[in-house]
């Protein structure tokens, strides 16, 4: 599962969002569709989430994380992007 994340601190906090279905935190983004790049699925949700819109040279990539993805089956894995 391919996903990208913002990673937003200010006055040391950081942004995470709240998904009522899953009951958990998570930083703010989602799942990137086909033939879309990480940075361009994170702009898109992003504005569908937080109504803000980012431009593009304002992110700067920041680190990838494997992870087992929460709330799905077993061996389903997250494979996330996580910009600035």
């Amino acid at each position: 599962m391919r996903t990208a994340g913002l990673v937003s601190l200010r006055d040391r906090k950081l942004l995470l969002a709240f998904s009522q279905n899953k009951r958990a935190f998570y930083l703010p983004g989602e799942k990137i569709d086909t033939g879309e790049t990480s940075r361009s699925a994170l702009r898109r949700e992003i504005l569908e989430e937080l109504n803000i819109r980012i431009n593009p040279e304002e992110l700067r990539f920041y680190t990838h994380i494997t992870a087992q993805a929460f709330g799905e089956e077993n061996g389903i894995m997250m494979e996330q992007d996580c910009f600035w």
